[in-house]
């Protein structure tokens, strides 16, 4: 799919910058389920397995030279779990012969903390290039950025049809720029229903966004791209 020149391509909650060759991972959220795991509830969620395995797929079908964590590697937590720094070391691992830059998200409290020992992760406030923007999307920043396409995460959008929920990326058209919103990767990470509403973002970027300015897009067997929300969400 293009946007604003930029080609585009989606699968598994991910997106991957053709001509850059990035890998892009929104709200990661490492070390939920061992939070979940400490309210009480104990059913297995094999984040590390599944996280992996998913990471290694993507990796094989798009071969990227680069991977960017969108924010929200980490979940939030006081104390961090020991399976935290073991999935973080089996990623390294996973990940050392690629280029990781990890954008700082409103979670990532203990980033610096955790990846001190993995050289291989880079952790930066956002990365700009071939004029896209890539944020976590909690915080403006005070710099001027020469952009035609900001991408982020931090909403966990999802789309509800038929009482069924499906992760969804936005396509949302502003002025001057464009702005694509992807899920959160995480699949144990609560998503946020954009049917009816556009005054629930959280983000300051979407604070002006209207309905009429935002396609959702579904990715099953195919990409389906949604006219805009305005038009639909009586049919959802």
């Amino acid at each position: 799919m293009e946007i604003n020149g930029h080609e585009i391509q989606f699968k598994d909650n991910a997106v991957f910058l053709e001509e850059n060759k990035i890998l892009i991972l929104a709200d990661v959220h490492v070390g939920m389920e061992e939070f979940i795991r400490r309210t009480g509830v104990l059913f297995p969620l094999n984040e590390k397995k599944e996280l992996l395995k998913r990471i290694k797929n993507l990796i094989v079908e798009f071969k990227p030279e680069k991977l960017v964590f969108l924010g929200d590697f980490l979940h939030h937590f006081q104390k961090v779990p020991y399976k935290v720094y073991e999935t973080v070391r089996e990623l390294n691992s996973l990940l050392k012969n690629y280029e990781i830059i990890v954008i700082r998200g409103n979670h990532d409290i203990m980033l610096e903390y955790i990846l001190k020992e993995n050289t291989n992760f880079k952790i930066l406030d956002y990365l700009l290039e071939d004029k896209i923007l890539m944020v976590h999307g909690d915080k403006p920043f005070d710099v001027e950025f020469n952009f035609d396409l900001l991408i982020m995460g931090h909403e966990h959008p999802v789309l509800e049809i038929n009482k069924q929920r499906f992760p969804s990326y936005l396509e949302i058209v502003q002025n001057d720029f464009k702005i694509l919103v992807a899920p959160a990767f995480s699949h144990i990470a609560s998503g946020v229903k954009i049917n009816e509403l556009e005054s629930n973002f959280m983000s300051p970027y979407l604070k002006k966004v209207k309905k009429e300015d935002i396609f959702p897009i579904i990715v099953g067997d195919e990409v389906l791209k949604f006219p805009d929300l305005s038009k639909i969400e009586k049919f959802l």
